[in-house]
C-alpha cells in the first residue's frame, strides 16, 4: 500500500498532499469519514505545515481540499468551518482565471461558505477574462458555475 512509502514523501513538494488526498479517498469509499477529516487536517490540508504556509492557495491543494469537502458534505458529514479558510483564499483569487480547473473549486468554496457577493464578483471576473479573449476553457467554466447557482 502507498502509505508504506510515505517516508519517501517527506521533504517533497505538494504532491505529497495529493497522495494523502488519495489515501483520504480510500477511507471515503469505506465510509470512514472521521479518518478522512483527520487526514484532511493532518496531512493534505494541514494549515500548520511549512508547504501549506508557503503556498496556502496552491492549485492542487485547493482542488484536493474543496473536492473532498464537497464529497463529505454530499454524504451528510459536518465539515465544520473548513470551507471558510478556502473561501478566504478564493476571494483573493477573484479575477485570476489562469488555472481553469481550479475555478470551480474556488466557486465551491465561496458558495459553501455562503459568500454570494464574492461568487458574483468571481463570475464577473470570469466574464471579463472571456471578453478579453484570454482563455478558451473559461467560458465553459463560467457557464457551468452560473448554471449551478440557479
Amino acid at each position: 500500500m502507498a502509505v508504506r512509502a510515505r517516508a519517501n514523501w517527506e521533504g517533497g513538494n505538494n504532491l505529497k498532499h495529493h497522495l494523502w488526498w488519495h489515501r483520504g479517498l480510500y477511507h471515503f469509499e469505506r465510509r470512514e469519514f472521521d479518518e478522512v477529516l483527520a487526514l484532511y487536517d493532518r496531512n493534505f490540508r494541514n494549515l500548520a505545515s511549512p508547504l501549506t504556509q508557503t503556498q496556502p492557495d496552491m492549485y492542487i491543494d485547493v482542488q484536493n481540499a474543496a473536492s473532498m469537502l464537497f464529497r463529505l458534505e454530499r454524504q451528510g458529514v459536518d465539515v465544520g468551518s473548513r470551507w471558510n479558510e478556502l473561501a478566504d483564499k478564493a476571494e483573493g483569487r477573484i479575477g485570476d482565471c489562469l488555472s481553469t480547473f481550479t475555478l470551480p473549486h474556488w466557486m465551491m468554496a465561496l458558495t459553501a461558505a455562503g459568500r454570494w457577493d464574492a461568487v458574483e464578483r468571481m463570475l464577473e471576473g470570469m466574464r471579463t477574462f472571456v471578453t478579453a479573449g484570454a482563455g478558451t476553457a473559461v467560458p465553459i467554466v463560467a457557464s457551468a458555475a452560473s448554471a449551478a447557482l440557479r
